[in-house]
């Protein structure tokens, strides 16, 4: 999975302030809206809250994947923020989210291409070196090809 292929520069926020996990989502929503990826931001919001209420989406290491299957998204993507300073998620390690990657997912490709992302993803967030350096990253460029690392 080429993960270039699923995320452009406007919907990448390296300073979000945000004060806790809504408005991250909320933030991060209206980004996927503005770039004609999500029909609804209410529906959509609602799917990705929905899924935080069934187990947290903070993975550790002060990184969290919300996600969501709906109707609402038109093409499967991504939006991601590094967060000014780091907020509550109910990280598995309960240590504060300071980035965060959102994926939006139609319905009718979440048992192949929802799957396939968060398996890329979430082996990649098992090295170490890998997260320190997405939570380094200062260029938008650079995080989308540290992303798309195989």
């Amino acid at each position: 999975m080429d993960v270039s292929e699923l995320i452009n520069h406007k919907l990448i926020d390296l300073s979000l302030t945000a004060n806790n996990q809504l408005e991250t989502i909320e933030a991060l929503t209206d980004l996927l809206y503005q770039e004609d990826k999500i029909t609804s931001k209410e529906e959509f919001k609602a799917g990705i809250i929905e899924r935080e209420e069934e187990g947290t989406t903070g993975f550790g290491q002060k990184v969290a994947i919300p996600h969501c299957k709906s109707d609402s998204v038109k093409e499967v993507s991504m939006a991601v923020a590094k967060l000014k300073e780091g907020v509550d998620w109910n990280a598995v390690d309960e240590d504060k989210v300071k980035l965060v990657i959102m994926l939006a997912v139609p319905n009718q490709a979440a048992n192949t291409k929802h799957i396939e992302i968060l398996s890329t993803l979430s082996t990649k967030l098992m090295e170490d070196e890998f997260v320190e350096q997405l939570l380094a990253v200062k260029d938008k460029e650079k995080l989308i090809k540290l992303l798309s690392k195989d």
